[in-house]
């Protein structure tokens, strides 16, 4: 692994608050009377980083992100800063479970106590590279790739749109807006909602707990929902080959159009209202066991 700073014309550097600090620096705005961070007014800074290969992993905090792909030949960061230790650098090569290599930028800022701290930035990636990305206490948004996403976040939303890849999302407190996605789907979501529409994939499959799910437009073939304590409302606008679903404390809403499907449906303390007619042996199948919810299973067409 080899680490390298920005490219020579801009040596300044980025932003990673600890929980602690922000801890620290509420409560030193609320002792010292400080008003509410802004970047109003604050100018750009600037910088690029040179990959070593076609994998990235850009990680931030306690800021927000956009990410984008460009007719760059290098990733370009502009960032807004106000107040902290703000540092950026990149890592070749680090090692990725399971295989392969990514390099790894690292956007932080040290906010000291006595000090309130705002960071934003704005990211382009050069075309042709897998991107993924952690943000921990940051909303971030990404648009337009192509080869590949997955997203981890803690404490922040997330907005994701455009994509004509795969996409992986990893969530905890936070709700994600998903649209207009051509490519496999897989979610996994705890504390917050998912809102997906216009998907159109292979296989999509979301496993919840404390989020409620709402899912429209889904052209999906095999399709995989898990929930705990928190509420599904799917409408499909093509027929599935696989519908599978297991919820435990949760409704269910599940619209798919018209065709030949074997329903079976198991449930535990709920009612039950299936406009959906069951034929043995159809080569379309749909599963449904819920413990603790009503289950409304219809056509959308």
């Amino acid at each position: 692994m080899t680490k390298q700073s920005p490219h020579p014309r801009h040596t300044r550097r980025l932003v990673t608050l600890t929980v602690a600090a922000a801890l620290a620096v509420a409560g030193a705005g609320l002792l010292a009377g400080c008003g509410t961070v802004s970047l109003r007014g604050v100018d750009p800074e600037s910088t690029d980083f040179e990959l070593s290969g076609t994998d990235v992993t850009i990680t931030s905090a306690n800021s927000d992100m956009t990410v984008v792909p460009g007719d760059v030949g290098r990733v370009q960061v502009t960032r807004w800063v106000r107040g902290g230790d703000p540092s950026w650098e990149i890592t070749h090569d680090m090692a990725l479970d399971g295989g392969g290599a990514t390099d790894l930028i690292e956007l932080r800022v040290d906010c000291h106590i006595l000090q309130n701290c705002l960071a934003r930035y704005e990211i382009t990636v050069p075309r042709g590279v897998t991107v993924r990305l952690a943000s921990d206490n940051g909303d971030l948004t990404a648009s337009g790739f192509a080869d590949g996403l997955a997203v981890k976040s803690d404490n922040g939303d997330l907005d994701l749109s455009n994509l004509t890849c795969a996409v992986g999302i990893e969530t905890d407190n936070g709700d994600i807006e998903l649209r207009n996605v051509t490519g496999n789907v897989t979610v996994s979501t705890d504390n917050g909602s998912l809102n997906a529409n216009r998907i159109s994939s292979d296989q999509f499959t979301v496993d919840s707990d404390n989020a409620d799910v709402e899912v429209s437009g889904l052209a999906a073939q095999v399709v995989r929902l898990t929930t705990q304590n928190g509420d599904l409302d799917v409408v499909m606008d093509e027929v599935p080959r696989e519908v599978t679903v297991e919820s435990k404390n949760a409704d269910l809403d599940l619209a798919v159009p018209h065709g030949d499907y074997e329903v079976s449906i198991e449930k535990d303390h709920g009612d039950s209202d299936s406009q959906v007619k069951s034929t043995s042996g159809a080569s379309n199948t749909i599963t449904i066991v819920t413990e603790n919810g009503d289950i409304d299973l219809s056509y959308s067409d």
